[in-house]
């Protein structure tokens, strides 16, 4: 296992399935091993509010740990097109912006 559980992990690609992006903030709860042997985690997904949105499974090439030099924002979840979509269009906070520059 080479994350701690129970640390906010970022996700290190977007998983539209589930309306994440890169750089969203996950707290991981729980360790699974694959079949083909990789390991993999449970991580909850929290609004802006510290509310749950949803627990998703990753695996762990998927998930970056925090840096110090990195500055939180907000964005709005994208509505999905299907009904039995489980995540509210609320905001989630996101950490890391490829090529995106703070404004001094």
């Amino acid at each position: 296992m080479k994350f701690e559980l129970y640390k906010d992990m970022v996700l290190a690609r977007d998983l539209p399935e589930e309306r994440l992006k890169r750089c969203d903030i996950v707290k991981l709860v729980e360790h699974h091993v694959a079949p083909d042997g990789e390991d993999g985690y449970s991580a909850e997904v929290f609004n802006s509010l510290g509310e749950t949105l949803t627990v998703i499974t990753v695996p762990e090439s998927a998930l970056e740990a925090l840096r110090e030099d990195e500055v939180c924002c907000v964005r709005s979840l994208e509505k999905l097109g299907h009904p039995g979509c489980l995540l509210p269009s609320i905001p989630v906070i996101l950490a890391r912006h490829a090529g995106d520059e703070l404004p001094l």
